[in-house]
């Protein structure tokens, strides 16, 4: 019978003999399926570092690759909010990289100590992330796991960082060869996940890690994620089903500009989404210029409603109630009007119950509230203009077939150009900030006449017309 073999040096003391004497190694910091990190201290440049090291069992030919990859990833990306390296190592079956030490915890964490964020804080976060999603995609490189677990926040700033690009993808992939992210391996994360990266089958380019960081930021915004599930397919049949609850619904306090801005990253066709992270960068910065307090109760559109909605249904109540007694007084006994007056009532304070936890008082269920003024200008403002426009724009372009948009495929994304040149522009004194302020206005306003207008030509037959409107010099 052969000798027992002697057991294995746990990793730390083969990783610290691996590193000789450039790296004093330290405590763990985290670990993954498929990799430990631990601190460090480099004792060479005299600071305080990470080490990513890959777990021998897992070496395989395959899973060492794609480790390398993600050196050779984060090597080529120099940006602020992208974390770097420093070093890269390999000796028998270890490999490992040295990048900075962060000094701060994961947004996940900051997630489960305070549930959601501040609005403002969201925005700031996904503000970052989406900088650093830019240069990624800038360079060719789809991250393909954007999720809270991902994302650092460093220092007193808790400014994001973006980290693991271990499954990171070449936009200029041809796929010949074998995948590194096929065959069993990690994917992505499934909450997370996009339907095309989901279901296997779409084209994954840079939409689908802006549908990634929308969950993100729904998640930041509300506390929960959108679609949940065990594994891909199960998130992608939610995702198939029906679209997430309204953001609105759940913080009544977001800016409309940000629910909607985070919700469009959501689109179930990634061509529905923004068509860059600098886009969507861009309207997240225009949605904190129109960010302003919201009155309890007095969310927007939908929480003017709600008061409406309750006296429909009081007046439904007493309705019925109104003509159970008469039923009744016709036959002689009260049969109708007390079960009538018991479920209504009931109905009633359910309904009431609900409004008041959601900061509606008694008199404001009963009076039809004033106009909401257009966010931080006086009406008639031409920024509060561009606005409006651009809500019905939006809103007549939705309504056509997504065959006919393809005559104007970019126009979204034009019209939001224009109503960011009428907001930067509006109360500039000087007279050519006047004139492109007046011709961008002009181009929205003939864009949402034109839009409005269409004949059974559909909107190839207006198309010309917008065309020469969507750039104003």
């Amino acid at each position: 019978m052969a000798p027992a073999q002697p057991p294995s040096p746990p990793l730390a003391e083969r990783l610290q003999q691996a590193l000789g004497g450039s790296c004093l190694l330290g405590q763990p910091l985290g670990e993954g399926g498929f990799g430990v990190v631990y601190a460090a201290r480099d004792l060479r440049l005299a600071r305080d570092v990470a080490v990513k090291v890959l777990r021998p069992e897992l070496a395989a030919p395959v899973l060492r690759e794609r480790f390398r990859r993600e050196a050779e990833a984060i090597a080529g990306l120099r940006h602020p909010g992208i974390i770097a390296i420093h070093d890269v190592g390999e000796r028998g079956d270890l490999c490992w990289f040295v990048m900075p030490l962060i000094q701060g915890r994961t947004l996940r964490a900051r997630l489960e100590a305070e549930g959601r964020l501040p609005v403002g804080e969201a925005r700031r976060v996904l503000e970052e992330v989406a900088a650093a999603l830019s240069a990624a995609h800038a360079r060719g490189l789809v991250h393909r796991d954007i999720k809270p677990e991902n994302i650092l926040l460093d220092g007193d700033e808790q400014r994001a960082v973006l980290t693991d690009f271990g499954i990171a993808k070449s936009l200029g992939e041809t796929g010949s060869g074998p995948s590194l992210t096929t065959a069993g391996l990690i994917v992505g994360t499934p909450d997370y996940m996009s339907p095309e990266q989901a279901g296997g089958g779409g084209v994954v380019d840079a939409r689908s890690d802006l549908y990634a960081l929308g969950v993100v930021g729904y998640e930041l915004l509300t506390g929960q994620r959108p679609f949940r599930g065990p594994t891909p397919m199960a998130v992608l049949m939610q995702q198939l089903g029906a679209p997430p609850a309204p953001i609105a619904s759940l913080r009544r306090e977001c800016p409309p500009a940000l629910s909607d801005a985070v919700e469009r990253c959501l689109k179930l066709e990634p061509r529905e989404r923004w068509e860059s992270a600098q886009a969507f960068r861009a309207a997240l910065r225009r949605s904190g210029a129109l960010a302003r307090p919201v009155t309890a109760g007095m969310e927007g559109a939908a929480g003017r409603g709600e008061p409406r909605r309750f006296r429909r249904l009081a007046l439904g109540v007493a309705g019925l109630l109104l003509a159970g007694a008469v039923v009744d007084l016709s036959r002689g006994a009260a049969v109708l009007s007390p079960i009538i007056a018991l479920v209504g009532g009931s109905l009633l304070a359910v309904r009431f119950g609900t409004l008041w936890t959601r900061g509606f008082a008694w008199r404001a269920l009963w009076r039809a509230p004033a106009p909401a003024p257009a966010p931080g200008l006086p009406a008639g403002d031409p920024a509060s203009q561009a606005r409006s426009d651009r809500a019905t724009i939006l809103r007549c372009y939705a309504a056509f077939p997504r065959a006919e948009q393809q005559a104007l495929p970019g126009l979204p994304a034009q019209v939001d150009e224009l109503v960011a040149v009428c907001e930067a522009l509006a109360g500039q004194p000087q007279a050519a900030a006047r004139e492109r302020l007046a011709r961008a206005a002009t181009a929205l306003a003939t864009i949402r006449s034109s839009l409005l207008n269409a004949g059974s030509g559909g909107l190839a037959s207006i198309a010309p017309v917008i065309r020469p409107h969507l750039h104003v010099e």
